[in-house]
C-alpha cells in the first residue's frame, strides 16, 4: 500500500507540473487498471444537468399527482357535498311530512 502510494506520489507530481489544462485529470496516475482521462468539471457539469432534468421530471410528477388528486378530492368533495345535499333534502321533505301529519 505504502509503496503503490508512493509510486503515485513520484508519477503524479511532474504530470500536473507539465500538463498546461490542470483541470484535465490523470485516472492512469491514481488509479491503476483505469486508462482513461477525465475532466472533471465536464462530468460535474453533466451530472448537475442530468440530476437537475431528473428533478424537473419530479418535480413534474408530483404537480401531476397533486394536481390529480386535488382533482380526485375535488371530484370526491363534490360527490360528498351532493350526496349531503340530497340526504338533506330527503331529510327535509321527511321532516316536512312528519310535521304535516
Amino acid at each position: 500500500m505504502f509503496k503503490w502510494t508512493s509510486l503515485l506520489m513520484d508519477k503524479s507530481i511532474p504530470a500536473a507540473h507539465n500538463r498546461p489544462d490542470w483541470m484535465e485529470l490523470d485516472l492512469c496516475s491514481v488509479v491503476p487498471r483505469f486508462p482513461l482521462t477525465v475532466k472533471p468539471v465536464k462530468g460535474l457539469m453533466m451530472m448537475m444537468m442530468i440530476m437537475s432534468l431528473f428533478l424537473l421530471m419530479m418535480m413534474m410528477m408530483m404537480m401531476m399527482m397533486m394536481m390529480m388528486m386535488m382533482m380526485m378530492m375535488m371530484m370526491m368533495m363534490m360527490m360528498m357535498m351532493m350526496m349531503m345535499m340530497i340526504v338533506m333534502m330527503m331529510v327535509v321533505l321527511v321532516v316536512m311530512v312528519v310535521m304535516v301529519r
